[in-house]
């Protein structure tokens, strides 16, 4: 299907649903197929070209597998793009070596077909990938100065130790995306940061891996900015629950925006804030363009 007619259908799907300012998941990492390089400049460049069609606001969450370091240079130069894009840290790698070094990739065939590759092939990958190990933090410090430069939002992407969140704040990082253990959402919100969590977690009653659930980090005040994710209808239904459940109430939605998805080119993610930061207004009449306000997350 033609990117402009794919968009199109995604931008309808978006206002359909009350989200007027929007940011596309892009990952960016070191495997070949939809989550490579290549497959990246072809969604920014389909999205630049599409961009007059749409009614919503098309922005884009580049999200770096920080092992990727062929994708630096375009990170370089999408950072100084306008609109703005923002810019999350992945770090997806350690956790697939370290699977791969124990023999407990259960998921093998799955991630080597999603590169396009046979296992043979995505294993030998793997192990080109892990000799970068000792530079991944001096390509983070980098990319994350160029961003800071820019004025670009970072988000720090399923983090699980308090160390990592301090290393992330030392480098201007001030969102704490999808944290897997309620100490560092804690340490998020006592710093003042932004914390994401997804609204299909609260929809579904937990998230899918286990980890720190959404609708108990609301609850104790830990979850500041609520994701659509990987399905926008979520987000009305989320917070329709949670009021209905006494969780919270429809005055601290009162504002919406528009974040990233995970995983592949052109998925994006709905976000409502209760601080009130939210780019994107939901009302009855009808979402318009011009309806932001301003982008904190």
């Amino acid at each position: 299907m033609p990117m402009t007619v794919a968009l199109g259908a995604v931008d309808r799907g978006l206002v359909t649903n009350g989200i007027t300012t929007a940011f596309h998941g892009l990952t960016l990492s070191w495997e070949p197929g939809q989550r490579s390089v290549a497959a990246g400049r072809w969604f920014m460049m389909g999205l630049e070209a599409a961009r007059d069609g749409f009614i919503a606001d098309h922005r884009v969450q580049l999200r770096w597998e920080t092992f990727a370091f062929e994708a630096v240079g375009d990170l370089e130069t999408w950072l100084g793009r306008t609109p703005r894009p923002a810019l999350a840290f992945n770090d997806h790698t350690t956790s697939t070596l370290e699977k791969v070094a124990a023999g407990t990739h259960a998921k093998l065939e799955q991630w080597a077909a999603r590169a396009g590759v046979s296992a043979a092939a995505y294993l030998k990958l793997v192990a080109e990938v892990a000799e970068r190990a000792a530079d991944v933090p001096s390509m983070v410090s980098r990319l994350a100065a160029d961003a800071k430069r820019h004025g670009v939002v970072m988000l720090a992407h399923d983090l699980n130790c308090l160390d990592e969140q301090a290393g992330m704040r030392r480098l201007a990082v001030s969102v704490c995306e999808c944290p897997l253990v309620e100490a560092v959402a804690r340490d998020a919100v006592a710093n003042g940061e932004e914390v994401v969590l997804g609204a299909p977690n609260v929809v579904r009653g937990g998230r899918h891996t286990g980890a720190l659930t959404a609708e108990d980090a609301i609850r104790d005040g830990l979850c500041t900015v609520l994701a659509s994710d990987y399905y926008y209808p979520s987000m009305l239904v989320a917070v329709g629950g949670l009021v209905a459940r006494g969780v919270t109430d429809r005055a601290r939605h009162g504002c919406w925006s528009r974040r990233t998805p995970h995983g592949r080119c052109g998925s994006a993610t709905a976000v409502g804030s209760q601080r009130g930061c939210g780019v994107t207004s939901s009302s009855r009449t009808g979402p318009r363009r011009g309806d932001r306000r301003c982008m904190r997350c």
